[in-house]
């Protein structure tokens, strides 16, 4: 695991959770009309006694909703992993689900989104394939997810304004899908991707053998672009997987009765939840401390703020709902970790060492 980028990540969680509780005044310290610890702690942000107010006039019944809604979305993306994982290998739902919980719970649990490696490995030593190739379907799935994004963020940013920051934001995300998308094309259909020009562009030294060494373990991974017969129920369930995140959106929105308090959610419930949804989920791209501590907080205000909402509401809608969705992860992931045959303490052992790692590796080994 890379320190510095574990370093810049937690760095980063603490800014965001100090940013949405205090307001800084450093202009004033640079002027040396205050200290330093007034210019940072003399102006709180949130008024502790109305978010607890807050949060005791939540309705329970949609968050119940919400949570129940984790486990389906889970169980969808677990079926539209196995289809793609299945140019490489039979995986089984059940394998798959289990596989999915466990890359949640060490999302959860360690920094910089490391489960989705964790996952990778897990299944290449399930299969007795390359973790290279596994990675391949992991990445394919995210990737497919970000082209799902892209087209929500395209039909939102007719109807709701963008501010400049985010609508570059949202350019930039949608070239690195499209980027992504193409570079997947290519390995995915190309019978023979390092050959011709490209093979001569690469060349033949060392680098030029690690890439195609690499690329072709990858192209693996992206085998279910030849197996045509997947790609309808993958589509259908890539849909019906960011409806069930928009539902939740606006589930925990209707526990806080934002529907009937702020006129601009009011007004469009279903855009707001995707709008927040689009926002949440590009921040919880950054690179954060586990559980997205911090960032997801203060993306998620940031979006509710775009509907006037104020400060207290949207920090307790924020904690509700990564409580819903992570408590789930945290909880539900332990009964899969057991079945992998893995301990706790091991998870952050797998990622880093996956580089020396050979299919067919016994789980055991990472005592």
């Amino acid at each position: 695991m890379n320190t510095r980028r574990v370093i810049f990540g937690l760095i980063l969680s603490v800014v965001f959770i100090y940013l949405i509780i205090w307001k800084p005044h450093l202009i004033d310290w640079v002027r040396g009309r205050i200290d330093l610890t007034t210019a940072l702690f003399k102006s709180p942000r949130l008024d502790w006694g109305q978010l607890l107010n807050v949060l005791s006039g939540i309705k329970v019944w949609p968050l119940v909703v919400c949570f129940l809604l984790t486990p389906l979305h889970v169980f969808i993306r677990s079926h539209r992993w196995k289809l793609m994982v299945e140019p490489i290998g039979g995986l089984r739902l059940y394998d798959s689900f289990s596989l999915q919980m466990v890359g949640y719970l060490s999302n959860a649990v360690l920094p910089l989104k490391m489960g989705e490696l964790v996952r990778a490995v897990l299944l290449a030593n399930r299969l007795g394939v390359s973790t290279t190739a596994s990675l391949g379907t992991v990445l394919l799935e995210r990737v497919v997810d970000m082209v799902m994004l892209l087209f929500i963020i395209l039909f939102v940013s007719i109807i709701f304004p963008f501010l400049r920051a985010l609508a570059d934001g949202a350019v930039f995300f949608a070239l690195l899908a499209v980027t992504g998308l193409a570079l997947i094309l290519y390995l995915g259909l190309a019978h023979n991707p390092f050959s011709g020009r490209i093979g001569r562009l690469i060349g033949s030294g060392r680098p030029g053998k690690l890439i195609r060494h690499y690329g072709e373990k990858l192209a693996e991974g992206f085998a279910i672009l030849r197996a045509t017969h997947h790609f309808t129920v993958i589509a259908l369930e890539s849909v019906v997987i960011w409806v069930i995140y928009t539902l939740q959106e606006i589930l925990v929105l209707l526990s806080f009765n934002f529907t009937s308090d702020y006129p601009q959610v009011a007004a469009g419930p279903v855009l707001a939840g995707l709008v927040i949804l689009i926002i949440n989920t590009i921040g919880l791209s950054l690179p954060s401390a586990p559980s997205s501590i911090g960032t997801f907080h203060a993306i998620a205000i940031f979006g509710l703020s775009l509907f006037d909402v104020p400060a207290e509401p949207a920090a307790g809608f924020a904690l509700v709902i990564h409580a819903l969705t992570f408590s789930f992860y945290l909880l539900g992931g332990f009964p899969f970790l057991w079945r992998e045959g893995l301990r706790f303490g091991q998870l952050d052992k797998i990622a880093p060492r996956n580089n020396s790692l050979r299919a067919g590796t016994n789980m055991k080994e990472w005592g």
